[in-house]
């Protein structure tokens, strides 16, 4: 008689399968957040960051972005939409507030400042 939820657990994965539990789960599960993916925002603008800076280590990147971006659909933590969100807010943010806020900005209020 099974008198506990590890009990219960142990006997469906054992007698159910491990594998078939992860799919009923899969196929239960939905798109947790949608736009725009959060998760593949930072792997984007990391990206364009390493390939303008340092093509060593974005060769060494490039697949562990692309394994970690495309997991975030396959895993349903997002659907395309948010996919190609992330993929647009990556690029805004290194295009728009790194290249313009950093680099404009910041240079001016250190060089200023060392000239002193």
């Amino acid at each position: 008689m099974i008198t506990s939820y590890d009990e219960y657990a142990a006997y469906y994965l054992i007698h159910e399968g491990a594998f078939q539990t992860l799919q009923d789960l899969y196929g239960a599960s939905t798109p947790l957040g949608d736009f725009p993916s959060l998760h593949v925002a930072p792997l984007m603008l990391m990206g364009v960051f390493l390939h303008k800076y340092w093509k060593t280590l974005f060769w060494i990147f490039l697949p562990l972005a692309f394994i970690g971006a495309t997991g975030t659909y396959l895993l349903k933590f997002h659907t395309v939409i948010g996919f190609l969100g992330g993929v647009a807010l990556g690029y805004f943010g290194y295009y728009v507030l790194y290249q313009k806020v950093v680099h404009t900005y910041l240079n001016k209020f250190f060089i200023e400042k060392e000239s002193l």
